[in-house]
């Protein structure tokens, strides 16, 4: 198996993008080749033994079947990142008895080795801001005005707020009027149950997936 290791930062859905082409030397091509993303660089072991960490992104198909050197074809795909990865590794993941390859063009040389060699380049980390934004870029407004005539009407913080993000509202004497596990931006001046609440100003807690806690005032205005 080869792997590969770099350091990368990276936040919410993240799109995952490398050519590759079989090496000139080499007899196999493997399936399910992918990448995993994890906190730290773990141990790559010894050769034929297995790695028990789960890919993000893999192809479940024969990676350069016809042992074509020549050309260079594009491994691709989206994984959710929980905002601790530090490390990129690219490889086989899979159980060994799972492994589909290219028998070699030298029959003496079937039984010798079953790892598959590869030339990667061209790789791409794309961040997917219609699944999410970086934490900075998340700023809750400090004025509502649901009166129905479409401007300001609901407590809406971004686009694309990274989800499950939560929200608690609470009134000026610190009681807790409204709460949402998994917010939807559609906060327009009510309770927990629906009831408007009075003209004021609110406090609220908004928690991001990553941990960031954002906490402010909006006023709310009919």
């Amino acid at each position: 198996m080869h792997t590969k290791a770099i350091q990368v930062y990276f936040y919410a859905i993240v799109r995952l993008l490398f050519r590759l082409s079989i090496s000139d030397i080499n007899g196999r091509a493997a399936s399910h080749l992918g990448a995993v993303f994890s906190t730290d660089n773990f141990s790559l072991g010894y050769n034929n033994v297995e790695i028990s960490q789960k890919p993000k992104v893999y192809a479940n198909y024969i990676m350069c079947e016809d042992l074509d050197t020549s050309s260079w074809l594009v491994l691709e795909g989206n994984f959710v990142a929980e905002g601790k990865e530090q490390w990129l590794t690219i490889g086989w993941f899979h159980h060994l008895n799972q492994i589909n390859w290219k028998k070699t063009l030298f029959p003496e040389q079937i039984a010798d080795s079953i790892k598959a060699y590869y030339y990667i380049d061209a790789l791409e980390l794309i961040e997917c801001p219609q699944y999410g934004v970086p934490d900075y870029e998340i700023i809750p407004p400090n004025v509502i005005s649901p009166n129905g005539d479409g401007l300001n009407d609901a407590f809406f913080i971004h686009p694309y707020l990274p989800q499950p993000s939560s929200l608690i509202i609470y009134n000026r004497w610190g009681a807790e009027v409204f709460r949402s596990v998994n917010y939807d931006q559609t906060w327009q001046g009510t309770t927990t149950d629906g009831k408007p609440v009075a003209e004021g100003t609110y406090f609220y807690v908004l928690q991001l997936p990553g941990g960031t806690v954002k906490k402010g005032t909006v006023s709310v205005f009919r």
